[in-house]
């Protein structure tokens, strides 16, 4: 594992919760440290949404820390815990087992961060930051793909995406929203995989939807290159460069999932 020091984001009433939680942890005798997006975002000078803490404390010992704390999902070690007014996702450090459906594994086996790290889908969410000491933990260079300005899967791309078909539509929806490229060889199996996305529940597709829409124009990992990902936005005096292709993108599939759920109610009691 490789430390890098960084500052913390400007305070507020979020991350002064999240530190607190990585402190009753660490007061506790455990290691603790924030987790995923939110570390992205912070080395991007972005403000964090949200921020997750990963842990090697099992679940319940999160739970007896953390009195008020809802099991969400226990069995995969992710416990939802209150601190400063807020509630915040603790996960156990944990290595998936199996997958056999494409899209969750069947368990998980509790471990340590560097193998936590492995088992993420991409490299730019698979830091850690320890908030009391002010420093990012990369175990999968991930920091230099944040600086790439690159969206790289840990790990074999075609197995990652055979594990969790919707990691395809989580690449695309990074790489729009951040502005990033995609790895060459993280989009030639989104491309070689993009119909099984088709595995993936409707609803599933749907929630990554919003993202999707603005990520419509995601740059490929090379100009002029078509992997077949998504209706891409090209300049013009690009397009003639561009090989037709008759084999069904990934924005396709998606968009026979997506038109199963017109008219199905939602949650919030909009139509789609």
């Amino acid at each position: 594992m490789k430390p890098y020091p960084c500052a913390l984001p400007p305070d507020s009433a979020l991350q002064n919760g999240a530190v607190e939680v990585v402190q009753r942890l660490r007061n506790a005798g455990h290691m603790a440290y924030w987790a995923g997006g939110c570390v992205r975002d912070m080395l991007m000078a972005r403000p964090p949404k949200d921020f997750d803490i990963a842990t090697d404390a099992l679940p319940d010992r999160v739970i007896e820390l953390f009195p008020k704390s809802v099991a969400v999902g226990k069995s995969f070690g992710v416990i939802r815990a209150p601190a400063a007014g807020q509630y915040y996702e603790i996960a156990t450090f944990r290595k998936d087992e199996g997958y056999v459906d494409g899209r969750h594994p069947v368990g998980v086996t509790f471990s340590d961060a560097e193998t936590d790290a492995q088992r993420r889908d991409f490299t730019i969410n698979a830091l850690f930051c320890d908030p009391i000491a002010r420093t990012v933990i990369d175990c999968v260079d991930g920091t230099a793909d944040i600086e790439r300005r690159v969206v790289r899967t840990v790990g074999n791309p075609s197995q990652r995406f055979g594990e969790d078909r919707l990691r395809m539509l989580r690449a695309v929806r990074f790489a729009g929203t951040l502005d990033f490229a995609l790895d060459p060889a993280t989009a030639a199996a989104i491309h070689e995989h993009a119909t099984r996305v088709a595995d993936v529940s409707a609803a599933g597709i749907v929630r990554q939807s919003p993202q999707l829409r603005q990520a419509s124009g995601a740059l490929l990992a090379e100009p002029g290159q078509d992997f077949g990902l998504v209706e891409v936005r090209v300049h013009p005096k690009f397009r003639a460069s561009l090989p037709r292709r008759k084999a069904p993108g990934l924005l396709e599939t998606v968009r026979g999932r997506a038109r199963r759920c017109r008219g199905c109610r939602q949650w919030s009691g909009r139509n789609w």
